[in-house]
């Protein structure tokens, strides 16, 4: 028992010892290291700079710029080389702020760009860029919107994840611009005048590339669609930047004659987000070509504009929530 006794005194006493006394020293330079870190500090409105444009570290960034290129204007955020993905990095200067770079799988250049702000940054967005405009996207979720028509930026704030506000920035080319391009003098022209014109945003697709991609939409939709609209064919179109209210990109769509010339072009001007912008953009319409005739078009109802050719017919797409406007050799039926 006294044995017994002695050896759990001894114990208790090496217990004791150990709780009270003084932390391991472990080494002095991890906590030196961790105290001479710099705090972040906090977001402010100087951070968005006065215009509209990639802000932070995106600045050094360009759209469509290639990945590798990338990689060596950003290398604290692109992190994947020329491989395609999708990069997040935080700020190490700033609390709260990510940034977000995006490489589209088919071409390897920035498709997307972004910036993570903490709930305060939207107002801080408006101190800098304006109050902007208050619309929404196609689910009806709150964005404000942001333009500068000068630099050809646009940007929006949306939630993000929690109190996260997310900021997308993207290039985009004014309604009235893309109306004003001269886009009537291509008709008549062959593929390769497109080619030489429009290097960089003409997009062709073999009668295989449009078969492969009718068969993955009919195979996700359920139906076999070369039995419903008939077989896809080789097609050629253009992709511009999105108008104001655009999503992700403006289509200029073809119809060629017979003998290889372009018949026809058409694209979308979307209002959805932005209600007011269903008779601003008619305004620009009328502005351009003068006051429509009301006809039938494919069975819908239609603006015919002008008395000879490039013919303009514009149709109002209550179901995409965008007008639709046709530039066409052939004066229509």
């Amino acid at each position: 028992m006294k044995l017994r006794t002695i050896v759990l005194v001894s114990l208790l006493a090496a217990c004791g010892s150990k709780k009270e006394g003084p932390p391991a020293d472990h080494g002095s330079g991890s906590a030196s290291a961790a105290e001479a870190k710099p705090a972040k500090k906090p977001l402010t409105a100087d951070f968005f700079g006065k215009a509209v444009a990639p802000p932070g570290a995106l600045a050094p960034l360009k759209w469509n710029m290639p990945a590798a290129d990338a990689a060596k204007a950003a290398p604290a955020l692109f992190k994947m080389g020329d491989k395609p993905g999708y990069s997040l990095a935080e700020d190490p200067a700033i609390d709260g702020v990510s940034y977000g770079v995006e490489i589209d799988k088919d071409t390897k250049k920035i498709s997307r760009l972004s910036v993570q702000l903490p709930a305060a940054g939207k107002d801080l967005v408006a101190k800098a860029w304006g109050a902007g405009k208050d619309a929404k996207d196609s689910i009806g979720k709150p964005r404000t919107f942001w333009f500068d028509p000068q630099a050809k930026w646009r940007a929006y704030a949306e939630q993000g994840f929690g109190d996260d506000v997310n900021l997308e920035l993207r290039p985009y080319v004014p309604a009235a611009e893309l109306l004003d391009s001269g886009l009537e003098a291509n008709l008549g022209k062959t593929v390769a005048d497109l080619r030489a014109k429009y290097p960089d945003t003409i997009v062709e697709r073999s009668d295989a590339q449009a078969a492969a991609d009718q068969k993955a939409v009919g195979d996700f939709a359920g139906k076999d669609l070369s039995k419903e609209v008939g077989a896809a064919k080789a097609d050629v179109r253009l992709d511009f930047p999105p108008t104001e209210w655009g999503e992700f990109w403006t289509r200029i769509q073809t119809d060629w004659t017979d003998d290889g010339k372009l018949d026809d072009v058409w694209f979308d001007l979307p209002y959805e987000a932005y209600q007011p912008a269903k008779m601003e953009i008619y305004s620009l319409i009328e502005k351009k070509y003068g006051t429509g005739k009301p006809v039938k078009y494919l069975g819908e109802d239609a603006l015919l504009f002008g008395t000879k050719a490039p013919w303009v017919i514009v149709t109002d797409d209550t179901i995409g929530k965008a007008w639709n406007v046709r530039l066409s050799s052939t004066k229509p039926d």
